[in-house]
């Protein structure tokens, strides 16, 4: 289906590109709104091996719902669909498992106030196969944060809002018809929540965040069967606002998580941090970017060679940052976006393409970028 959303479809460079090895825009979808009946805010991105799925919610008059688009690679819609449900929904990660079902994870907030994380399979035709909410404890609110498929069975990170705003995170495994095998929180700070997740190829968990009430870093690492196994840093302390955004593992084990940390020095500057840790927890490096101003990352790739992709924003720029396995900047790109500013995603393909979705206050894009 073709909603009226999809109203202005438009290949032009949009933006400029300042870069030490350059990226080369192949093309750009833009969404835009321009009768005022909806609009397409994008939350994701993923390469299913065939085509492009993009994820957000459709935002109308009557409410926020739920959007999953399928789009080929030169840009061509090949379906949608709009997801109608209780209360206010979006979309934020999307999975496709190799026998090409499409998981949709999200949070809703229902017309009692609560908050639940919803799960929805659909398959490659855009048709729902299931549809459910996921609260074990119908006195907590729950927000969903990130999520992760091994061997096809998905994993979301997410944390609950008790009654005195304390935040927890958690961890739930799911199998293939997103029945819960365990779940587990996580109560060693009283103020901690996760941003992400990420799983290496033996089926250990890390959860990335923040801790102390967001004056520390936080990884949290679980094996296959929930056993936990280790935190980092030991102890979640600090006088700083810092939060680690997302994470990819190696075929190794390792973890690369990026994120933000407020300058020491400077007022209203923040870093974007990158940091490596080895498979049981040991800080192996760390490497920092600022031009300034506020800087922040809320997105991580992975290549095959391991090199690793960061995207961010400055107060004026989207930043492209990749670094080797050995923390070695391999090259920097800015470019100022036209009216989509604020980074959603960013994925690789088997080619090492880049692909990054942005929106605005009114768009939201896709932009290919070559190296």
């Amino acid at each position: 289906m073709r909603f009226a959303l999809l109203l202005f479809i438009s290949f032009f460079f949009g933006f400029s590109l300042h870069a030490q090895n350059s990226l080369v825009q192949q093309w750009q979808q833009i969404f835009s709104n321009q009768t005022g009946e909806s609009a397409l805010k994008l939350n994701d991105i993923v390469d299913n091996g065939n085509s492009l799925v993009i994820a957000g919610f459709s935002s109308s008059q009557t409410g926020n719902y739920m959007y999953i688009g399928n789009y080929s690679y030169s840009g061509n819609l090949l379906s949608d669909t709009i997801l109608i449900t209780e209360g206010n929904s979006s979309v934020s990660q999307l999975l496709v498992s190799q026998e090409g079902i499409v998981y949709a994870f999200g949070s809703e907030l229902l017309p009692s106030g609560k908050n639940r994380i919803r799960l929805v399979r659909v398959n490659a035709s855009a048709n729902v196969i299931s549809n459910t909410i996921y609260a074990p404890n119908p006195n907590l609110s729950y927000f969903f944060s990130d999520a992760v498929l091994f061997n096809n069975s998905p994993a979301i990170a997410g944390f609950t809002i008790n009654q005195t705003n304390g935040r927890n995170s958690i961890i739930t495994r799911f199998d293939t018809n997103l029945n819960a095998i365990w779940e587990r929180s996580f109560t060693g700070d009283s103020f901690n929540w996760p941003s992400a997740i990420a799983v290496d190829t033996e089926g250990n968990f890390s959860l990335v965040g923040s801790a102390s009430e967001g004056f520390s870093f936080m990884a949290l690492h679980y094996n296959l069967n929930g056993d936990f196994l280790w935190q980092y840093p030991s102890s979640f302390t600090g006088s700083l606002g810092s939060s680690l955004n997302d994470a990819v593992c190696d075929a190794n084990g390792n973890i690369y998580a990026t994120g933000f940390q407020e300058d020491a020095n400077e007022l209203f500057v923040s870093n974007i941090v990158t940091i490596k840790l080895s498979e049981t927890g040991d800080f192996l490096w760390q490497q920092n970017y600022n031009n300034l101003s506020e800087c922040f990352a809320e997105h991580i790739a992975i290549a095959s060679d391991n090199q690793v992709y960061i995207a961010g924003n400055t107060s004026d720029l989207i930043v492209i940052i990749s670094y080797n396995s050995d923390g070695v900047q391999q090259f920097l790109s800015s470019y100022i976006p036209d009216n989509f500013p604020l980074v959603n995603s960013i994925q690789t393909d088997n080619l090492n393409s880049i692909y990054v979705a942005s929106s605005g206050p009114d768009n939201s894009a896709i932009h290919q970028l070559n190296t």
